[in-house]
């Protein structure tokens, strides 16, 4: 199965920021199916967390634009 992490660990080569984050959002991609899964996700996640995962997803979604636009 093709992930997003994979995607993303050969675009960024040696980005530890960018590695990182992918590592933390991917397990949050959790499909309805594992609701204890998600249940216990939900509790480890602070206010606080889930601010600074977001704020380091529009960071690595604008960097996978700007990679889509360099490459086509």
């Amino acid at each position: 199965m093709h992930s997003i992490k994979n995607s993303c660990y050969s675009l960024s080569g040696n980005n530890e920021e960018q590695k990182i984050t992918v590592s933390e959002v991917e397990p949050l991609n959790i499909e309805a199916r594992y609701p204890e899964y998600k249940s216990n996700m939900a509790k480890m996640l602070s206010r606080q967390k889930c601010l600074e995962i977001y704020e380091q997803t529009k960071k690595l979604q604008q960097w996978i634009k700007e990679k889509i636009l360099s490459i086509g």
